[in-house]
């Protein structure tokens, strides 16, 4: 019985992810269309994270409902940094902005939240606009994220390396979602999508 339990549990978990993956898609959704098509930088140039982030961005203007949409089911058993699931998590202190770089999903901040990778450090701070994404169901947007410790953080990169890593926490899946909005279980997802050609990460 316990392995079925297990089996159970899971999977209402990996389900509960991609509900929130659909909400957060969903948010920056409406951003765009508020902002002319103009997605949300990961970052503004100046502002250290305490300050402003992207995700603390959505909360407070009202894209996003609850800071529990920050939070993966399924990381609760794996990230135990407090700032992820701990005492002092997004749920515990939902009006503290720094809280907010360490939630357990990270935006695809080099091709979409700036231009880093098309103009270098000069374009850091120049997110996409909608137009730019010419295969947005191919584009990940926001996937299950750790920073290669016990926590996760707002952003991931596009070589594998370093801290901003995806995570294939589902049963060696990760929970995505993608420029179009639509939200999926992607196995093998740090291999196959963070595997430094900028494959499903690329505007082009």
């Amino acid at each position: 019985m316990l392995p079925a339990l297990r089996s159970a549990k899971e999977i209402a978990q990996t389900t509960i992810c991609l509900t929130n993956l659909r909400q957060i898609g969903l948010a920056k959704q409406m951003y765009l269309t508020d902002h002319n098509g103009a997605y949300i930088p990961w970052n503004v140039e100046g502002m250290h994270y305490s300050h402003w982030n992207w995700a603390w961005t959505l909360k407070s203007a009202d894209y996003i409902g609850s800071p529990a949409l920050y939070k993966c089911p399924t990381s609760k058993d794996m990230l135990s940094y407090i700032y992820t699931n701990g005492v002092e998590d997004v749920e515990n202190r939902p009006n503290t902005i720094s809280r907010y770089n360490w939630i357990a999903y990270g935006y695809n901040y080099y091709y979409i939240g700036s231009s880093y990778r098309l103009k270098g450090s000069a374009g850091l701070y120049e997110p996409a606009h909608e137009s730019d994404i010419h295969n947005p169901s191919e584009t990940l947007l926001v996937a299950d994220q750790w920073n290669g410790s016990v926590g996760g953080q707002q952003l991931i990169n596009d070589n594998g390396t370093g801290i901003l890593l995806i995570h294939d926490r589902h049963k060696g899946a990760a929970g995505t979602v993608w420029a179009d909005g639509h939200a999926e279980s992607f196995a093998d997802a740090y291999t196959t999508i963070q595997d430094g050609t900028g494959l499903y990460m690329d505007r082009e």
